[in-house]
C-alpha cells in the first residue's frame, strides 16, 4: 500500500545514496561509458517507484551527460557533465524529499479542488485554498463586505522620482492571493535608481507581498 503523498521518500534517499556513490574522477575518457551505465541505472531503478509522479527536468542532467557521451565530446568536457549530472540530480532528489516532508508537517495540504477540477495543483499552501475556492469553485464571497480603498502609486517602475508619475487607484482591500486583509497603507519613497517618489505603501498581515506591479495589474483588470 502507498505509504507517501506525492513522492517516495525512502525510494528517493536511496537513489541519493547510490548517484552520490559515483565516483567522478574519471582517470580515461572510455571509463565514461561505464559511468552513463551507472548514471541509468539509479535514474531507472527510481523511475519504476513512482516514475508518472516527476517532472522530467529531474533526470535531465543525466540526459545531457548521456547525450554528451554518444557525441563523443572531449573528456574535460564529460568530466563536467558527469559532476553537473550528480549534483543536480542529488539537489532535486533532496527538494522532491522536502515537498514530501510538508505534506506532511501542514505546509503543503491537498487543493479542495482537485478532484473536480483535475487540471489544478493536487497539492497547495494552505493559505490559497481560499482563494481557491473563490476564484475556480464558485464559493461565495464573505457576506461582510470587502472594503475598497484608494492609494497613490507610481505610474510605472521608471517614475523618474516626478510626482506627476502618480497614479491613484481603488482596490479591494484583500490580499489576492489568500483573500486576507492587507495592511495598513503609509506614506513611504519608491526609488528609480537615486531618483525617489513619496507615495502609499503597506505589508500585509499574511506576508505576501504586493508589487506595485501587481497592484497596477490588478487595477487594470478590475476597471
Amino acid at each position: 500500500m502507498k505509504e507517501y503523498n506525492i513522492y517516495d521518500i525512502e525510494a528517493c534517499r536511496a537513489a541519493v545514496q547510490r548517484i552520490q556513490a559515483i565516483d567522478t574522477a574519471v582517470t580515461i575518457k572510455a571509463k565514461h561509458g561505464l559511468k552513463v551505465w551507472e548514471l541509468r541505472n539509479a535514474v531507472e531503478s527510481l523511475q519504476a517507484v513512482n516514475y508518472h509522479l516527476f517532472n522530467p527536468d529531474v533526470y535531465a542532467p543525466f540526459y545531457r551527460y548521456r547525450d554528451a557521451w554518444q557525441r563523443q565530446e572531449k573528456k574535460t568536457r564529460l568530466d563536467d557533465f558527469l559532476q553537473y549530472a550528480v549534483r543536480d540530480i542529488v539537489k532535486d532528489l533532496r527538494e522532491l524529499i522536502e515537498m514530501e516532508h510538508m505534506t506532511h508537517d501542514g505546509r503543503l495540504v491537498r487543493n479542495p479542488l482537485y478532484e473536480s477540477k483535475p487540471h489544478l495543483s493536487e497539492w497547495i499552501e494552505p493559505d490559497r485554498v481560499g482563494w481557491m475556492l473563490r476564484t475556480f469553485g464558485g464559493a461565495p464571497e464573505p457576506e461582510t463586505a470587502v472594503q475598497k480603498r484608494t492609494v497613490s502609486i507610481p505610474a510605472l517602475s521608471q517614475h523618474c522620482g516626478f510626482a506627476g508619475n502618480l497614479i491613484s487607484v481603488t482596490l479591494r482591500w484583500v490580499c489576492p492571493v489568500c483573500g486576507g486583509p492587507r495592511g495598513e497603507p503609509r506614506r513611504v519613497l519608491s526609488y528609480d535608481g537615486s531618483r525617489r517618489l513619496t507615495c502609499d505603501g503597506w505589508e500585509n498581515p499574511c506576508g505576501h507581498v504586493d508589487t506595485y506591479a501587481d497592484v497596477r495589474k490588478e487595477y487594470l483588470e478590475s476597471a
